[in-house]
Formats: structure tokens, C-alpha cells, sequence
């Protein structure tokens, strides 16, 4: 079609002028005006030659470029008729950019974390690699999504349970597992996101944000001290729903085996716990959330723990200045436990971050009697250097943890935290 355009554009030109010289030559004019006339009759036809000779060069231009779009045509009728042969595979593997999934959309993300940390008594300077996530999300349809997250830095562990300051229980610490994550979302009901499988059960703010964002090194002490009682990253199997019940308003409600950290494993009773969660943001102050959560676990008999939670938090994060606070009150039978912290930060540049933060957990508010349950207070203050914000990024803090009553001696912990994800 191009080429046919081509070749009646100069036919085109050649009617456009020729009826204004044919009513000159016919209006017999004076020599002058004949002479004058003559000349432009020249310059039309010096014109008319240039264009063709643009023409022609646009001809030769276009007969390139076919050949070009007809090359790879070839191509891949030469590599059809060749499959068997070694040639064929080798350029087949070189024009691969992607990868491709069974069905739908796939994405992977990940995050490595390498620690130094050292302290005094008696604690061993070590560097470890703390993390070493690799998550898979996948899209199968707008209405149907999946995730699967593994960490391989994960080593398989026990947890050591204490009573009256003795050993009482060894069990799987069921955080290093290395299968983290594995479920379903599903949107087919408007606004209502349905989460079926295993992952983090929706309680307490800081439980619930992604490791690669954390504030300080390691979360708070009611999570992070799972050997005396606390929540760890609980996740756990079962069915969730989460949305927005306004625009000020967030929740997640769901039934799980447990309250507690059972992943990868079949529940060991009919006993279950419903968890849930609402954040509200008042529309009057910018960067105001405030938020409460708690899990019901039910039961009281021996095969059934009471297993129940109650939190409430507050963040405030604006113009680089962020206050958060959290307190989380925990059942475990007869037992009850108590934790809370206040954290402050502050970006003095885009990059550089100094906080602090107090934390407290009571792993048994009825006993001060030893290492099991004394209550712990660390004084924290930190700085975080944003290289990529948390693509890349560089943490240390340092750790006063000091005892109730002087039960334990006080210690001092410095750690250090190289981070990337993507």
C-alpha cells in the first residue's frame, strides 16, 4: 500500500500545478510575463524532479525496512523446520528474556539480612545470617492470587518451656520452619479480601510488619522472646477476611488452628481461635492510627488451653518524625504475661535516622523467681542509614537490657544489620 502511494504522489503534483500553467500560457501575456512565466514553469519542474528523487530515496528506505521485518519471520520458519538441531536450541535459549509460568502473571521478591552482634557476659560475638527470604506471588486471574514464601536461612529448632525456673518441655520452634507462608487470596465478593492457607495471623502492629521495614533490628520483646511466652511472627493455618469498612477504617478477622505458632501441621484438637484486627485513622490529625487487636482461643480444658490476646497500639508518622507505642496482654493457661514498648524516630536527612525506644515484657506478672519469668526492660537506641530506603539499608543498635529486682546481671548487646530486598 505504501509503495503504491509512493509511486502516485508525483502524478499528484505534476495535475496540481499543471492547470494554473495551462491558464497562463493561454491568456496570451506580454513577453515579460511569458519569460516570467517560463521560469516558474522551470522552478515547478526542478521541483517536481527533487520530490521524485525524495521519492525514490523513500522507495529504497521502505524496501530496506520489509526486508529487516521479514528477517525474523524467516528466522523462526528456519528454527520450526529444525527443531532437532543443536544450532536451533542455542538461538531459541539466547532470545529467552523471561520466565514463563504455567498460568498467569508470577512475581518474586526477596530479602537478605546479614548480622554482627556482640555483647558481654558470657555472649559470643557471631555474625549470622538472620534472613534469607524468597517469596512468590502469582496472579491467575484479577480474582484469584497466591503466595508462597520460603526463608532459607531457617534452621531447624526447639523451643525449652520452663516452670518454677526448671525445664519442663522441649518443642519445635515452629518459626524455622523454612516453608513461612503459603496461601490463596481470593476477591470475588466487592471490597472483602479472602486469604486461605498459612500466614501471619492479623495482631499487633509491629507482628504484622514486613521484616525488611522494621524500625530497629529486632521487634519487640512480647514478640521476639519466644522461649519465655512470646508471640514470635505468628503465623498458623486457616481463613481470613480483610478490607476497608471505610476510608478511615481497616480491619482482618479470622479462624485459625491456633493463637499461637503451629505451621506446616495438622491442628491436635477441634479447638480454634478467632483474631482480629481494626486501625482507624481520624481524618482530623495526618498520620494519626490507632489501633487495637486480640485473639480468643477458647477452651479450658487440658487438651484445650485458654490461649487468648488483647492489644492496643497507636502510631503517629509525619513528616519524618514517628511515635509508635504498643501494649499486648497474653493468656496461656493459668499463666498471664505482659509487654509493651514506646518508640521514637526521626529522619534528620532523607537518608540518616536515629531511634529510641523502651521495651518491657513480663513473661509471668504472678512470679519474680528466675530466668523465666523475671521482667526484662531493654533500652534501646539505634540508627538507620536509608542507602536505597530499605532496598538497602544499614541498621545498628545498641541494647541495655537490664532485670527485675537484679535476678540476672544486666547486659549490654550491640547489633548490626546489612539488608536488601526487592
Amino acid at each position: 500500500m505504501a509503495t503504491r502511494m509512493i509511486k502516485i504522489l508525483p502524478l499528484c503534483l505534476v495535475f496540481l500545478f499543471a492547470p494554473s500553467a495551462l491558464r497562463a500560457q493561454t491568456s496570451s501575456p506580454e513577453s515579460g510575463e511569458v519569460e516570467t512565466l517560463r521560469k516558474k514553469i522551470e522552478a515547478q519542474e526542478a521541483q517536481i524532479k527533487l520530490l521524485r528523487e525524495m521519492l525514490d530515496r523513500q522507495q529504497s528506505m521502505l524496501e530496506a525496512i520489509q526486508q529487516k521485518l521479514a528477517q525474523p519471520v524467516a528466522s523462526d520458519q528456519n528454527k520450526s523446520s529444525h527443531t532437532n538441531s543443536s544450532e536451533s536450541a542455542k538461538a531459541a535459549t539466547q532470545t529467552t528474556e523471561s520466565v514463563e509460568a504455567g498460568a498467569g502473571k508470577i512475581r518474586f521478591n526477596g530479602l537478605a539480612q546479614v548480622w554482627f552482634a556482640s555483647g558481654n557476659e558470657g555472649f559470643r560475638d557471631t555474625f549470622r545470617l538472620r534472613r534469607a527470604q524468597l517469596r512468590f506471588s502469582g496472579e491467575l486471574n484479577p480474582k484469584l492470587k497466591w503466595t508462597v514464601m520460603l526463608d532459607a536461612a531457617k534452621a531447624l529448632s526447639a523451643n525449652d518451656s520452663f516452670e518454677g525456673g526448671a525445664l519442663s518441655d522441649v518443642k519445635i520452634d515452629q518459626s524455622s520452619r523454612i516453608l513461612q507462608e503459603a496461601f490463596l487470596t481470593l476477591d470475588y465478593i466487592p471490597r472483602v479480601h479472602l486469604d486461605a492457607g498459612q500466614f501471619k495471623v492479623p495482631l499487633s502492629l509491629e507482628l504484622l510488619q514486613q521484616a525488611s521495614a522494621l524500625d530497629t533490628i529486632e521487634r519487640a520483646l512480647f514478640i521476639s522472646d519466644r522461649s519465655r511466652g512470646g508471640l514470635g511472627v505468628a503465623r498458623d493455618i486457616g481463613l481470613a477476611m480483610r478490607g476497608r469498612l471505610h476510608r478511615q477504617v481497616d480491619y482482618q478477622l479470622g479462624l485459625f488452628n491456633s493463637s499461637g505458632e503451629h505451621q506446616n501441621d495438622s491442628d491436635r484438637n477441634d479447638q480454634k481461635a478467632l483474631i482480629g484486627r481494626v486501625a482507624f485513622r481520624p481524618p482530623f490529625i495526618k498520620g494519626l492510627q490507632v489501633g487495637a487487636s486480640g485473639a480468643w482461643g477458647g477452651g479450658e480444658r487440658p487438651d484445650r488451653v485458654r490461649r487468648d490476646r488483647a492489644g492496643g497500639e497507636v502510631l503517629f508518622d509525619r513528616n519524618g518524625f514517628k511515635f509508635k507505642s504498643e501494649l499486648m496482654a497474653i493468656t496461656d493457661g493459668d499463666t498471664h504475661r505482659l509487654g509493651y514498648y514506646a518508640h521514637v524516630g526521626y529522619r534528620i536527612t532523607p537518608r540518616l535516622e536515629p531511634v529510641f525506644r523502651f521495651d518491657s515484657f513480663d513473661p509471668n506478672t504472678g512470679l519474680e523467681t528466675g530466668q523465666a519469668n523475671v521482667t526484662e526492660r531493654d533500652y534501646v537506641a539505634g540508627l538507620n542509614y536509608y542507602i536505597n530506603e530499605n532496598k538497602l539499608k544499614l541498621q545498628m543498635n545498641y541494647l541495655r537490657k537490664t532485670f527485675e529486682n537484679g535476678l540476672l546481671p544486666s547486659r549490654n548487646l550491640v547489633l548490626v544489620n546489612l539488608q536488601t530486598s526487592w
